[in-house]
């Protein structure tokens, strides 16, 4: 995994771990997970968010919960931002759902939305900045 760091200039460089070192490490995870957290916003990828959660997620989910059937949500590395529950991505007989990034991200309450219902009220009205009118 390569990640991006700023150094005490705030200069940022491309640091690459390895998984084993990620596996081994705890102050590494805590690193790759701060710099996740603390830049998703400017990472944030359209198409991606849109798209489906991330196949290899989606089948590790799969098979904890199909060997633990009595298991409502699991949590990767002990971590709250990372609890998954079985409800919102499968089906009573473990049939995948199709949900979005996006949409999992609202729903779980990971992020957080100023638009409110009003993006049902007026899903078509955009607004682009002020306009200033001067009189003729």
């Amino acid at each position: 995994m390569v990640i991006a760091l700023p150094d005490k200039n705030g200069v940022y460089h491309h640091i690459n771990y390895s998984l084993q070192k990620i596996r081994q490490d705890a102050n590494v995870r805590k690193t790759i997970i701060a710099a996740i957290a603390n830049n998703l916003h400017w990472n944030t990828d359209r198409v991606l968010m849109t798209s489906g959660i991330e196949t290899g997620i989606m089948e590790a989910l799969y098979e904890v919960f199909s060997q633990n059937p009595d298991l409502e949500e699991y949590s990767f590395a002990g971590l709250e931002d990372l609890t998954f529950k079985k409800s919102d991505l499968f089906t009573k007989d473990l049939e995948y759902k199709d949900v979005s990034l996006a949409a999992w991200l609202f729903a779980t309450g990971k992020i957080l939305t100023t638009v409110g219902d009003t993006l049902f009220r007026a899903p078509f009205v955009y607004a682009d900045g002020p306009i200033s009118v001067k009189p003729v």
